[in-house]
């Protein structure tokens, strides 16, 4: 039986680091941005096990004071892919992520020539925006999927917004707290 567990709490992410950094290789935040996320309260863990085995993780937070929530990463074990788990823990955030009444809609970010990535979006219901954005740090350019709540919530704001407000959660990720 599947079950996903929702946490706040950083000692959970070791139950998850070694797909995070199979998964996302040289793209992974470094450990200390993730524990710095966490000591924020910037994001939450989102993890989708079976027997305590972990099957696969999502890691999301709030965009700034707006009403999004960014999935700033998902991943599923290799060994467990192709078993619809990615749609079901994403269908699980998008559930909880519709009870908190302030929230508008879910937000992510894919690399613009990621067919794959952006296919599996789609078919979890988030809608591809038009803009190409291009980050100082990574040569591939980057576009931004949108899931709203209620239809035409979102459609005021532009993809290049939305990637102020992405490049802003990014940055400050990797601030570090002050003591």
């Amino acid at each position: 039986m599947h079950r996903v567990v929702v946490t706040d709490d950083y000692r959970n992410w070791g139950r998850v680091e070694a797909l995070y950094k199979e998964a996302f290789g040289s793209s992974a935040k470094p450990a200390w941005v993730i524990e710095n996320m966490f000591k924020k309260q910037m994001c939450s863990l989102y993890i989708l096990e079976e027997n305590t085995e972990v099957l696969a993780f999502a890691l999301a937070g709030r965009l700034g004071e707006n009403k999004l929530l960014l999935i700033d990463y998902l991943a599923v074990d290799p060994l467990s892919q192709g078993k619809g788990l990615g749609y079901k823990l994403t269908q699980f955030i998008m559930e909880e992520a519709k009870k908190d009444n302030e929230l508008e809609g879910v937000v992510l970010e894919a690399a613009a020539d990621d067919q794959g990535a952006i296919s599996f979006w789609q078919k979890c219901s988030f809608t591809r925006t038009s803009y190409a954005h291009q980050y100082k740090w990574v040569p591939e350019p980057y576009i931004a999927l949108v899931h709203e709540f209620k239809s035409g919530t979102l459609s005021e704001v532009s993809p290049q917004f939305l990637f102020e407000l992405i490049s802003k959660f990014h940055a400050n990720s990797f601030k570090r707290q002050k003591k």
